[in-house]
């Protein structure tokens, strides 16, 4: 039971669900601050006083809905977390209980390490005398596949996309703000092309 119970690899398949609420949550905060940010617009918008009032009232209502959703969900994500915590903990001590009664001798942990560092299982930490796990090629493979279903890796990938083209955007103005108003549009535009493909500075460019 104990074994079923705090294998990691149980514990893997148990925190997958609260990922993937966490990133639902996530979600449903951005789908709600457009939502206001829309109702917003629509009321600076000109609509007779019969539907405006209609429309704001349903507005309201599917934004204190949307709301008592946030708050539920982050209640229950916390809660996620705290099990997920526990668990952890148990299986950390579960494993560091085995190894004690293992009772391997330094000569016999040396030799151990040495092993797995040959076999590429783990690598040494430069300066030190300790040891950390180093993550196989398989092992990537499998969480990369795991990660491709993962709402909460998928939105960060999204979010760090849009800094991304952001960042690369304020860059390029900047670059085309230091542009001679003597220099072609022909050549601002082969410009752009090419920053976008390869950032560089104008002057590199060229």
């Amino acid at each position: 039971m104990e074994k079923n119970a705090f294998d990691l690899q149980r514990i893997r398949e148990l925190i997958y669900p609260g990922n993937t609420l966490q990133g639902q949550l996530e979600s449903l905060v951005d789908r709600t601050e457009n939502y206001e940010e829309q109702v917003k617009q629509f009321e600076q918008s000109k609509y007779d006083e019969e539907n405006a009032s209609k429309i704001n009232q349903i507005s309201k209502k599917i934004i204190e809905i949307q709301n008592k959703l946030i708050e539920i969900t982050r209640s229950n994500v916390k809660n996620f977390i705290f099990f997920q915590d526990k668990l952890l903990e148990k299986h950390k001590e579960n494993y560091t209980r085995k190894l004690k009664q293992l009772n391997l001798s330094l000569k016999q942990t040396k030799e151990i390490g040495i092993n797995l560092i040959e076999n590429k299982k783990i690598s040494k930490v430069i300066e030190s005398a300790n040891f950390i796990s180093s993550i196989s090629i398989e092992t990537w493979l499998d969480i990369l596949a795991s990660l491709e279903g993962n709402s909460l890796f998928l939105s960060s990938i999204q979010k760090a996309r849009k800094l991304y083209v952001n960042t690369l955007t304020s860059r390029f103005l900047e670059e085309m703000n230091k542009i001679p108003e003597e220099v072609s549009e022909d050549i601002k535009e082969e410009y752009k092309k090419t920053f976008f493909a390869e950032p560089q500075p104008f002057n590199e460019f060229l």
